[in-house]
């Protein structure tokens, strides 16, 4: 048994006990450190090596009582073993109480246990294991940047800042476990940590935009207190790469998230807390909340089911952008807020109005529903008092037949299916969506009847296999038909066939 560094280096400086001390033979009971007649730390466990927080060059008295047993037939002894120590520096450079370089230090593992300014390791490649006990209460400026060979983190409760750029750069950290007692995390403090794949995050902490930038392997995030997170958290379209895309295993408490139920007594979902969460599937908000921010649950693309309360009041945009909710149901309560540019369909029973006017950043909205209908196709229509409306398609469908009394094809509805390759729409279809087929890669040819008196913008977008429109109808019908802006952008090479 050795009281000793170990291998770390602690706050400010650390003694060593040796195996030629006595009590080495016996079961250690407590170990008490002395300045004078004074009792500077106490502990009972036998595995704690270091002191800390001693001055360089003082002598201290250690104490070392321990039990030890010689003879089956005689009773357990104690006995108390003391030794004066020097205490001696650990080679890390303190001004103030904070930890300002690593001065001599070259260890690959550190244990420190105060604040430390900015830059204190910069470019060190000796760390490769680094614990940060609770007296670290702050930790600046790219402190750790450039960390090359820094693989693992330990951090104690008692961290509260870890400013910007911090560990800038380790590339070789997989994972990390921020505790919760960390209210602040800066701008690019991990930017570049290329391996890491887990990451738990503090439920409540101020966390900068680029926080966790170039960062995407992140494929598990871990919460503790989901309360708190849907006011505070971290928005998660942060931690999406160059394309936009991300996916993520959330856990709470330890259990992987599939069905969330959000707590009673939470009054909003904050922006993105939620998005490119792929292990959610549904999702039960309680009448609590009346506040749904921008993109809340985005790009979660396994979310099927969400009811949303009564007394919900404002629901803003692409808050269920891209899951695989057909449509929501909107309450009477709710006034949709924007902009955004990732349509969710809602549909409602009474009309109340928009409020914003935009035409380029919309919901897919439906006002004064009376029915929704869904097709042994999986196709969903609205029925309004004047209207049938396609409203959805599931992706993947390739042969689609749309029945003779729909009357409009709404925004988005076949959006990015790259197995349709033709279509034809049934006369009696007076207009045709926003992007109603966008990105649809397959597509070489669609029939449109002369019904039709508009077509949204961007409805062909990116279209690029598209060879043919057959009109139903003359060419001077065609010309009268509204061509909203972009309609046709980045579509194939198409020839319009009218009727003359």
């Amino acid at each position: 048994m050795m009281l000793e560094n170990d291998g770390y280096n602690i706050d400010q400086v650390a003694f060593t006990l040796t195996e030629e001390d006595p009590y080495n033979l016996g079961k250690i009971e407590k170990i008490s450190l002395y300045l004078g007649d004074t009792l500077i730390a106490e502990t009972t466990d036998a595995n704690t090596y270091c002191f800390s927080d001693l001055e360089v060059n003082k002598t201290y008295r250690v104490e070392v009582e321990y039990t030890y047993d010689l003879f089956d037939d005689k009773p357990v002894r104690t006995r108390v073993y003391k030794r004066e120590i020097v205490a001696q520096s650990c080679g890390l450079e303190i001004v103030n109480g904070m930890i300002k370089g690593k001065g001599t230090c070259t260890d690959t593992e550190l244990y420190i246990n105060m604040p430390i300014i900015g830059r204190a390791f910069y470019g060190d490649y000796n760390i490769s294991s680094l614990h940060l006990g609770a007296g670290v209460t702050s930790i600046g400026a790219n402190a750790f940047e450039e960390c090359i060979a820094l693989t693992q983190i330990q951090m104690d409760e008692g961290i509260e800042k870890i400013s910007e750029c911090v560990f800038y750069g380790c590339r070789n950290i997989a994972s990390v476990d921020i505790p919760e007692s960390v209210t602040y995390i800066g701008n690019d403090a991990f930017m570049g940590c290329a391996k890491m794949t887990t990451v738990t995050i503090p439920s409540s902490a101020d966390i900068k935009h680029d926080a966790f930038w170039e960062c995407r392997q992140i494929t598990t995030v871990k919460i503790r207190n989901i309360s708190a997170w849907c006011v505070n958290g971290y928005d998660f379209r942060n931690l999406s790469d160059v394309n936009g895309s991300a996916s993520i295993s959330l856990y709470v408490d330890g259990k992987l998230v599939s069905d969330l139920a959000i707590p009673n007594g939470v009054t909003k979902i904050a922006a993105g807390v939620f998005s490119h969460v792929n292990s959610i599937k549904s999702v039960i908000i309680p009448n609590t909340v009346i506040n749904i921010e921008d993109c809340a649950f985005y790009d979660c693309k396994n979310l099927e089911s969400v009811t949303l309360p009564e007394g919900l009041k404002t629901l803003a945009g692409g808050a269920f952008a891209d899951t695989a909710i057909p449509y929501l149901y909107i309450p009477e309560s709710v006034t949709l807020a924007g902009p955004s540019d990732v349509p969710i369909l809602c549909v409602a029973a009474k009309e109340k109005p928009l409020i914003w006017s935009d035409s380029w950043y919309r919901y897919n909205v439906v006002w004064g529903v009376n029915e929704i209908i869904t097709d042994d196709q999986g196709l969903i229509y609205v029925i309004t008092d004047t209207d049938k409306i396609l409203v959805y398609c599931p992706n993947g469908a390739s042969n689609v037949a749309i029945p003779n009394d729909v009357t409009l094809i709404l925004d988005s509805v076949f959006k990015n299916n790259t197995t349709l390759t033709g279509i034809t729409l049934p006369h009696g279809i007076t207009g045709i969506g926003s992007r109603a087929f966008e990105n649809c890669t397959s597509l070489a040819s669609i029939t449109i009847p002369n019904s039709v008196i508009s077509i949204g913008d961007s409805a062909f977008i990116s279209c690029n296999k598209l060879t043919s429109i057959n009109y139903n109808g003359t060419k001077s019908q065609w010309e009268l038909v509204i061509k909203e802006r972009d309609w046709d952008m980045a579509t194939g090479h198409y020839t319009v066939y009218c009727t003359d």
